[in-house]
């Protein structure tokens, strides 16, 4: 039986769009939140829509953000989202004919049909807006009041002009594509994360000022599942490369220069820069200082090294 090869044509994806789909999924506080977010929204929503109502993630994707606005409607809803003090936007697109049925039972209406499409009115709009806030002020309130997720309603807009000068065209978007179900009709919300609100507000980089105290407390308790492990921990003086030729002609007695090194073994006030690792040392470790005296060393941790 002949066998034809199979070559799989997969787009490689770079560092930096890999940053960006990261930085979207860790936004929310990395706490028991997340197991729970979802579930808290929706009967946040729910209590102002009615029964009914659910929704779930049905899309990723990440593309140019001029690609994002060649696929919107004519006149879509469009709602700017702002972080505080960061100047860019994230963009929600509301399916139409979903708002307009989430609005009309806000009202006090029943929708038996699906409503054509169209541009709201003012006092539609003030209804919308109102759910939005409220949307947002649950995530707020939810996440323990953390300013990082303290996301504003900047407006709304029925024009996708208005987003445009938002990002370059060519610069990269990602998009969270939500399937919503409002009693027996389903429409659609995509959230549009353009390329500078990402690289301003969600890029998950932790400084040494910055107090995340609910997160360290999840991080120190996570890690005490495995406290029966035990794992060397070595500290890493230099490195250097050798050949496979090299390494045959070593001899006892030979001396190997390290290299990328920041150590001082002689006298007593030995010491230097080490970086303590884990296992085999593949991933990363802690940047440390290393101190010497007659009978121990010691090494004082000052941060962590994310570095191969």
């Amino acid at each position: 039986m002949p066998i034809t090869p199979y070559k799989l044509k997969l787009k490689k994806a770079s560092r930096a769009e890999q940053q960006l789909l990261d930085a979207l999924f860790a936004y929310l506080p990395n706490t028991d939140l997340r197991d729970s977010f979802a579930a808290g929204l929706r009967d946040a929503i729910a209590r102002h829509v009615g029964d009914g109502f659910s929704f779930r993630l049905e899309a990723v994707e990440q593309r140019a953000y001029s690609s994002f606005l060649e696929r919107m409607p004519a006149h879509p809803i469009i709602a700017l989202i702002g972080l505080m003090p960061y100047e860019s936007k994230i963009i929600c697109e509301i399916d139409s004919t979903l708002a307009m049925m989430a609005v009309e039972r806000m009202l006090g209406g029943y929708v038996e049909s699906v409503p054509e499409p169209r541009t709201l009115s003012e006092t539609e709009e003030g209804v919308l807006e109102y759910l939005i806030l409220q949307a947002l002020a649950h995530v707020h309130a939810e996440s323990g009041k953390d300013e990082r997720v303290h996301f504003r309603l900047d407006r709304l807009s029925a024009e996708a002009e208005d987003v445009r000068a938002l990002a370059d065209p060519y610069s990269s978007a990602a998009s969270l594509a939500f399937r919503v179900i409002l009693g027996r009709h389903a429409g659609f919300v995509r959230l549009i994360f353009p390329e500078p609100f990402v690289n301003e507000a969600l890029l998950n980089t932790e400084q040494p000022e910055t107090q995340r105290p609910a997160e360290r407390e999840r991080m120190i308790r996570e890690l005490s599942r495995f406290g029966y492990i035990r794992v060397p921990i070595w500290a890493e003086a230099g490195r250097t490369t050798l050949a496979p030729a090299d390494l045959k002609q070593i001899e006892e007695g030979d001396i190997i220069l390290f290299e990328q090194g920041d150590m001082a073994l002689a006298g007593d006030s030995g010491g230097g820069k080490v970086i303590l690792r884990l296992g085999d040392g593949s991933h990363g470790g802690f940047d440390g200082t290393l101190s010497l005296d007659a009978k121990r060393a010691r090494v004082t941790v000052e941060g962590i090294n994310k570095g191969a």
